[in-house]
């Protein structure tokens, strides 16, 4: 299995496009607007993100859900 996409509130993350840098083996993800929204002053944006985030580096269960 690999990390390619990922929803944080009501937003999408991840092309699908394979990323032009070297990664870890099981991932397989690119977003240029990740950085944006990260850097954005845009709570509303900002804030959904940083949860799944914290959630994913705390929590490494997944449910795939279709």
């Amino acid at each position: 299995m690999q990390f390619k996409k990922f929803t944080a509130g009501n937003q999408a993350y991840g092309t699908g496009e394979k990323p032009e840098i070297t990664q870890e083996s099981n991932v397989n993800f690119h977003d240029p607007k990740l950085g944006e929204v990260l850097n954005s002053q845009n709570a509303e944006e900002r804030e959904p993100l940083l949860r799944v985030i914290l959630f994913l580096a705390t929590c490494h269960t997944i449910i795939i859900d279709e």
